[in-house]
């Protein structure tokens, strides 16, 4: 039997309904990079690099550097679920070398949580722990961990480094020192002094982690901010063609 030019035009076009329908119905998800819209951007390979000024009895007295960087990813099992974490991972500096141990979070439609750590092969106990709210209202607080309190007490501040100058959300971290897992890490210079501590944490979207400050007894003993970042951007297509395209 022939088929006539609209024949051929009408078939093609019900090919491509099914195969947009499909794409709907199973839309393929890039689970290797969590850029649009993500408080911190997570994809393998991302870096950040910080100045810390360190202060005592109030007058600064030295610089060093810290960096993280996004190191890996692994699929953890949580609550019956498989799910994709990635290694938040600092590095001993000035030897740019990644440490044994790493974090394990994710950004989720509440913001970034943790999940507990992998040092060298072996994994801590898995659970879920949102520690940056994000989408987040001033004012807004949220329980971390070990009695620890996260509040957001700016959502629009303006934070200048050498990297640029950001629009922050400011949470204010009390007792930091009872978060034992290095997501904050502060250079080891100042970790064990004792007394009131009050951290605040500095967060720009799409860009992550920017800065903090360390409160000590009331004087500053730690700054903190950017000074290099690299992350990767996810490439959105349009639902339908971009399900075809990368078929």
């Amino acid at each position: 039997m022939k088929i006539n030019t609209i024949d051929r035009i009408l078939i093609i076009f019900g090919v491509i309904l099914i195969m947009l329908y499909g794409c709907t119905k199973d839309e393929k998800v890039n689970t290797e990079i969590q850029y649009h819209d993500k408080i911190m951007p997570l994809a393998e390979g991302n870096y950040w690099v910080y100045e810390d000024s360190i202060f005592v009895n109030g007058s600064h007295t030295h610089t060093e550097h810290s960096k993280i960087a996004i190191t890996g990813s692994s699929t953890i099992s949580h609550q019956g679920k498989k799910i994709i974490v990635y290694y938040w991972n600092w590095f001993e500096m000035p030897e740019d070398k990644p440490q044994i141990r790493k974090s394990l979070v994710r950004n989720e439609p509440e913001g970034l949580f943790y999940y507990g750590q992998k040092i060298g092969s072996t994994y801590s106990n898995i659970s879920k722990t949102l520690f940056i709210k994000y989408p987040v209202d001033e004012g807004e607080e949220w329980a971390y961990k070990s009695g620890v309190i996260i509040k957001c007490v700016s959502s629009a501040k303006e934070f200048e480094t050498k990297a640029g100058v950001f629009n922050v959300y400011k949470h204010k971290v009390v007792n930091p020192t009872a978060m034992g897992d290095m997501l904050a890490f502060t250079p080891e210079t100042v970790a064990n002094t004792r007394g009131e501590t009050i951290q605040y944490l500095y967060y720009a979207p799409e860009i992550g982690y920017i800065g903090m400050k360390n409160i000590q007894n009331g004087e500053v003993i730690l700054k903190r901010s950017l000074l290099e970042f690299s992350v990767e951007k996810d490439k959105e297509l349009s639902k339908g063609m971009g399900c075809i395209l990368s078929s």
